[in-house]
């Protein structure tokens, strides 16, 4: 591996120590926050000390271990967003409303597929958009949606899937597979 390719890796070091506390609080979480990273943060962690180890460490590695530490940037950002702005710094607000951000996270990733997707119209979109607006409104009151938006979401998104016959499995669910394939607990 080049040098300007290994660049990442101190990157990612250096992101890990910057963000400890948030990383321990969200590990240490009784809540369905953690499971956005369930196993995510383990594959990284693996990989990135893997490197080390492993003289056969390739690009598929490094394109699993940049993906992975890419989405924890963003989806890490958004929580010390959350974190900060709305719920004023207490990690006991933040964990009350973990469902809803996980919520949030459903619905971004689901956008994203569909941006992504260029057969997906714009209506189909325009709606998921509508929906993510719905759930930073409570977000930004550090408040749970109520059980009607998770269920609105729930059949949004399948109606719209089924409609446009899309192809959609979650990130955290690659990961857990990529999990069992390193025999990561």
């Amino acid at each position: 591996m080049r040098i300007e390719d290994e660049l990442v890796y101190t990157q990612y070091a250096n992101w890990r120590m910057e963000n400890d506390e948030l990383i321990k609080f969200v590990q240490n979480s009784k809540t369905s926050i953690k499971n956005t990273f369930e196993h995510v943060l383990p594959v990284v962690e693996y990989l990135y000390n893997d490197i080390i180890d492993n003289e056969e460490y390739g690009v598929e590695e490094d394109g699993i271990f940049q993906f992975g530490f890419q989405y924890l940037v963003f989806k890490y950002n958004e929580i010390k967003f959350i974190l900060e702005n709305f719920c004023q710094g207490s990690y006991e607000k933040l964990e009350s409303i973990a469902k809803t951000i996980n919520l949030m996270f459903h619905v971004l990733e689901f956008e994203q597929t569909l941006l992504e997707n260029e057969n997906a119209s714009s209506e189909d979109i325009d709606e998921i958009i509508d929906l993510e607006k719905e759930v930073e409104y409570y977000l930004e009151r550090c408040e749970n949606a109520p059980d009607e938006l998770f269920l609105k979401i729930d059949q949004k998104t399948n109606d719209i899937f089924v409609k446009g016959d899309y192809e959609f499995e979650s990130i955290e669910s690659i990961f857990s597979s990529i999990a069992i394939s390193l025999e990561i607990d």
